[in-house]
């Protein structure tokens, strides 16, 4: 190859490269290249084979750019007497095409490291087609002839397909390496334990964090109008985030904490749109807004939100300390050890009255009347109770 075919290589790949790095669409790809071919003139050191401007073209550049770097990274640090362990996860892309991930575990001067391998297609995501395509990773990807030697353990979620004891993928793994553990994923043992949690309570909280979410997420004119309230209360507003995500823990903590560290800013902002008169608020929305109010106000709600964001808090660090790539089993030891007392500690009757009574007062006025207030705002023992009293004054207004 000349020099001068060489350079035009050159581009080729790291345009590739570029859309990989990004997420672009392989149908990018040509665009990119005429855009460079157009800014940088179309003499004949510019000019581009038209043979290569194809998204399939770019896929294979991209395929020759992972097996570099899969082979520098870690196929290079494999050899006949090491020993490593497997991760795979599966999922649907936008094609509606089954994809499984596969990660590998190994030690790299004497600490843990874990690599990308590949992400895979699988005709069907059955115990038979992700035990093959595991099977020929190890043997074709990381070159790993006699893998059975090598490979120690296999991590997977706990769907029935994976860990089935009868002939999930880990068991077909095993056959003829008996050696080999099967684990079932700790951060996703981790979170299906907190779902799996069935307290009325909880779930009211987390319905009402998701409700503002959607109030605010879907109205550009709601989130601008909480921001304005935010700044006039001196609060730096947080986005409302949306309760399930990647990281559920972390997503969960996340949500509920943006909802009551807004809180001053949601109720005056649901309070402005509840009693508004303005043409822009209809009647669905007003009502919504109260309902919101209504359930935001209650006492029951508030302790809640309190104890959840320091429970979750805990929880969270748990959960990314399991997902670090170079976690070891004595750091996760010590960790549930420390989270342990932590949970402990805030069972505690002592810790715990100060976490849910955080920015609670309560205090009782002339008429001996117990009074019970949030960030300075007058709050009701529950939402029937808010929405009583809210009608008992509606009608007080129409008497008058």
């Amino acid at each position: 190859m000349s020099e001068h075919q060489l350079e035009k290589m050159k581009k080729y790949f790291k345009t590739s490269f570029f859309i990989a790095q990004y997420g672009k669409p392989f149908s990018d790809f040509k665009l990119l290249m005429e855009l460079q071919l157009h800014n940088f003139g179309d003499d004949d050191q510019s000019k581009l084979y038209t043979s290569y401007l194809s998204d399939k073209q770019c896929k294979e550049f991209i395929d020759h750019i992972a097996a570099d770097i899969l082979e520098k990274n870690v196929t290079t640090q494999l050899d006949d007497d090491c020993f490593i362990s497997i991760l795979a996860d599966g999922s649907t892309d936008r094609s509606n095409t089954e994809q499984e991930i596969i990660f590998v575990s190994m030690l790299n001067n004497n600490r843990a490291v874990t690599q990308f391998v590949t992400l895979a297609s699988v005709p069907q995501a059955n115990a038979e087609n992700i035990a093959k395509e595991l099977i020929v990773t190890l043997t074709d990807k990381l070159k790993l002839k006699n893998w059975k030697n090598n490979l120690v353990s296999c991590c997977f979620d706990g769907a029935s397909v994976n860990l089935g004891c009868k002939s999930g993928v880990a068991v077909r793994l095993t056959e003829g390496a008996p050696h080999i553990i099967s684990v079932h994923c700790c951060a996703h043992r981790l979170e299906l334990a907190i779902k799996n949690i069935e307290e009325p309570l909880i779930t009211e909280v987390e319905k009402v964090v998701q409700d503002c979410y959607l109030f605010y997420r879907w109205s550009v004119k709601n989130w601008g109008e909480l921001q304005k309230v935010g700044s006039l209360l001196k609060i730096s507003v947080k986005r409302p985030a949306k309760l399930i995500g990647v990281r559920w823990l972390a997503h969960h903590y996340r949500a509920i904490n943006a909802v009551r560290f807004n809180w001053p800013a949601i109720v005056t902002h649901l309070n402005n749109v509840g009693s508004s008169c303005s043409a822009d608020a209809s009647l669905k929305k007003r009502e919504q807004a109260m309902t919101l109010l209504d359930m935001l106000r209650a006492l029951v709600f508030v302790f809640m939100t309190n104890f959840l964001c320091s429970y979750f808090a805990i929880l969270k660090e748990m959960s990314l300390t399991l997902q670090k790539n170079d976690i070891t089993v004595d750091q996760v030891v010590d960790k549930v050890q420390c989270v342990k007392k932590s949970l402990l500690k805030l069972k505690m009757e002592k810790e715990l009255n100060e976490t849910i009574h955080k920015d609670v007062q309560i205090i009782t006025d002339t008429d001996n009347k117990i009074k019970v207030t949030y960030h300075g705002e007058m709050i009701g023992i529950s939402a029937q109770q808010n929405r009583e009293k809210r009608s008992q004054s509606a009608k007080m207004k129409e008497t008058c």
